[in-house]
């Protein structure tokens, strides 16, 4: 048996997105990524960028915080909060 994976990712990337827009219909919030990054490379970025992508087309809140040099603690703990 052979999967067509592309097939398979839209049907569940539709099954998702119908299921947060039936969800903020009946008041849920929509769901949030939140992505940290320290001194992303090229590479990183543009994964970063695809997992936006994919989290907008289901409808999902993003967003991307990126630091120059690793956070302290509790810098990091007050952004998460």
């Amino acid at each position: 048996m052979i999967l067509d994976g592309n097939e398979l990712a839209d049907v569940l990337v539709q099954h998702l997105k119908s299921d947060i827009d039936t969800g903020v219909k009946d008041g849920w919030h929509k769901p949030r990524l939140v992505i940290f990054t320290v001194e992303p490379t090229d590479e990183i970025k543009s994964f970063i960028r695809s997992k936006q992508r994919l989290a907008e087309k289901i409808g999902a809140e993003v967003e991307v915080i990126e630091y120059d040099v690793a956070p302290r603690y509790i810098e990091f703990a007050n952004r998460v909060a």
